[in-house]
């Protein structure tokens, strides 16, 4: 089963390049790379988006990074922590749970697929409590 939990996708394509003055918008993605991941095909989905023109008149532009903090996701519109293990997520010292929370507060969005909704739920059932609650604010 997989589980995916949304946060903020109404400001996924809120984000217009100010640097013309067309309509088309350039959506930046962060995509968790680092311990825990069980082999994530999030960025092929995004190039197929982006190669198909499946979002009309936005590009993705992704990176990954292995720590999730203030500094790496200050320059995202997006954060996307994909498949692999919750409590490997919960217990990394490279994840700040504080700074997401920050960052999903800050009107940015929040997708985690399997695990990734997991960690961002308030409660997992026979596990540690989740990053979670500030995703319902």
């Amino acid at each position: 089963m997989i589980v995916v939990l949304v946060y903020g996708m109404d400001n996924l394509l809120a984000k217009t390049d100010s640097n013309t003055n067309n309509t088309h918008s350039v959506t930046k993605v962060l995509i968790y790379d680092g311990q825990g991941v069980m082999g994530s095909r999030v960025e092929d989905t995004l190039n197929d988006s982006n190669n198909q023109n499946i979002s009309v008149n936005n590009t993705i532009l992704y990176n990954t990074s292995s720590v999730i903090n203030s500094n790496t996701l200050s320059w995202y519109d997006v954060l996307i922590m994909p498949c692999g293990e919750a409590a490997d997520y919960l217990s990394n010292d490279e994840i700040d749970g504080n700074s997401i929370k920050e960052f999903v507060s800050s009107g940015k969005a929040y997708i985690g697929i399997c695990a990734g909704a997991y960690a961002g739920s308030n409660y997992i059932t026979g596990q540690q409590a989740g990053w979670g609650g500030w995703l319902l604010m």
